[in-house]
This record gives structure tokens, sequence and C-alpha cells, in this order.
């Protein structure tokens, strides 16, 4: 085999230790080479062992700093195919859109149930008022009793209705003091419609009439009177409780068994002047009946009423002014 000289590059007879063109030792150069193939090798296997070494190390202390601290598990790696002609997955739009709606449709419910439903039905509940002095919201059908007391109502307090019955309603209150509402069950007998009360409420001249008229009853009579008669523009206008005479009067004076005492008042027409006095008795269970009414002088407060039979046996009522 031809030896090729590392200087001039020709080729020497295999046997040749001397370049026959530029005089090379041809031996030693071979030897040179392998020694340097030698020392190469060598550095690379010194270079590996480094490596290796540097490697071990790291080892080492990871398991030494994974002693004192929990292993933080490795997100998932997403890794796209290398397959050739391999798609990519689609995006579920679908699933998407159907979550979407069903926590749209989820949300809306819980809203029209928590605020819309409450609000269309206090907007549409008809509007009552107490008439009496003073009515108890209770938190039960019952009366009578302390403990389901939970708060007292004042004249013309005004109420949301959810259900009207004959002995009870269930009414929704707002208090205009602390701006609270309670929601709980109120007599029947002691509201009136917005309408209604509209009537009673303008039949006051004065503060003194509301307080002196202030049963129930009394009230009721009233307001069936102006209302069976279509009244407007009279009123009642009284003194204060003290005084002697007034233009209310109270006593039994058609039946002295009578379970309330009869109710007598004087109307004013608020344009006119003119005046006119009502007489009323009342059944056992309140209902009131208009007993006798005469024109009033233009002047003066009831000091009595009483009756007499005439020689036809008409029962007469008197009732004497002052």
């Amino acid at each position: 085999m031809a030896k090729l000289c590392p200087q001039c590059k020709k080729e020497n007879p295999s046997s040749a230790n001397v370049c026959m063109y530029c005089g090379t030792r041809l031996v030693e150069q071979a030897e040179m080479d392998k020694i340097d193939a030698l020392h190469s090798e060598l550095g690379d296997a010194k270079e590996t062992i480094k490596v290796l070494k540097d490697a071990l190390k790291g080892t080492e202390q990871k398991k030494e700093a994974d002693k004192h601290k929990e292993a933080i598990p490795t997100p998932p790696v997403l890794v796209p195919s290398e397959k050739k002609g391999e798609e990519r997955k689609k995006f579920p739009y679908a699933v998407l859109f159907v979550g979407l709606a069903l926590l749209l449709i989820v949300g809306v419910s819980i809203g029209y149930i928590t605020f819309y439903k409450p609000y269309i039905t206090d907007r549409d509940a008809p509007r009552f008022y107490t008439f009496a002095p003073n009515v108890f919201l209770r938190s039960s059908q019952e009366s009578g009793v302390e403990y389901n007391k939970l708060s007292l109502l004042p004249y013309g307090s005004e109420l949301i209705v959810y259900n009207n019955g004959y002995d009870w309603s269930e009414i929704k209150w707002k208090d205009n003091q602390t701006q609270k509402s309670m929601k709980g069950y109120i007599s029947s007998a002691y509201i009136l419609s917005a309408e209604d009360f509209k009537i009673l409420n303008n039949i006051w001249g004065d503060t003194e009439s509301k307080d002196i008229i202030s049963t129930s009853k009394c009230r009721i009579a009233l307001l069936k009177y102006f209302k069976d008669k279509g009244l407007s523009g009279w009123k009642v206008y009284s003194k204060s409780k003290d005084s002697k005479y007034n233009t209310t009067y109270y006593k039994r004076v058609i039946s002295s068994n009578s379970k309330f005492t009869d109710f007598a008042v004087i109307l004013k027409n608020s344009n006119s002047e003119e005046r006119k006095c009502l007489l009323f008795s009342f059944d056992d269970d309140e209902t009131p009946r208009l007993v006798y009414e005469e024109q009033a002088p233009p002047i003066g407060d009831i000091v009595s009423v009483g009756y007499k039979i005439n020689p036809d046996y008409v029962c007469e009522y008197l009732i004497t002014y002052r």
C-alpha cells in the first residue's frame, strides 16, 4: 500500500521510510499522527468523565433538596404530532357554546327567581292601608297572644297585600323610619283598599276629629254612609277630647242592653256650611246601621240624644244642641 507524504502530499512505495520527492520521514510522521489521535481520544475521554461527574453531583444535590420540599407536579407538555398526514384536532366550539348557553339560562333563572319575580309581585300586588289607630303585624294568623307580634302599624300605613282573606291578610310593610321591610299577617278588619282609605281620610276636617272617632266600627260607619250617599266635600270638625260638648256623641240610646254604645256625629259641608247629624247603632258583630239623620243647626254641639214613641207608635229621636 502506498504511503502519502504529509509534506508534499505525494505517494511513495509502502516500503519507503523517506519521501523520494522531498525527503520527509514517513514513519515518524505516521507515528506522530497516531500519538495525536491518542491524545485527542484521551482528551475526549476526560471531558466525558467530567460531564458524568457533574451530572452525578447534580443528581445528588437534587435528591437532597427534594427531601426538604414537596415535589411540584410538572404540567403535561403538549407535543405536536410528527406523523405526516395527521390532522390537528378541532376546538370543541359546539361544547363551548352549549356550556355558555346553560350558564346563561341558569343565571337568568336565578336572577328571575331572586330579583325580578319578587319585584313584579310587589309591583302588581294591590295596596291597602291601615285605618285603625294602631294595628299589630303578626308572624302567624293568631290574635290575642304576645309571641307572634312583629310590629305596631300606625294609621295610614301602606301595605302590599299578597292575600286578602276574610279574617287575615298576608302583607308586606315598610317602616319609613328604619326603611326596613317586614312580612307577616294583619287582621283584615283593620285595612282598607286605596280607594276606600282615600274617602275615609278626606272625612277628617282636623286632627281632633280623627282622634275622637278612634274606633274602627265608627270609622267604617262613616265610610259606608259616604259611599252609599256619594258624598264629597263633607267633613267632621271636632273639639278636643276634654270639651264638655262636642260634634260627636257616644251613649247607648237605642237599647240599654246593646253590646256597643251608639254613635252620633255632625257633618259639615265645607262649601255651603250646611250641617247634618247622623245617628248609628251597631250589631254584635260591629256592623253599623244608620238609625236616624237630620239637619243640624249652623252652630252648636251635641248635648244629648234620646227618643220617644208618638201616639202612632212611631219612634221619634230627639237631639239637643248647644
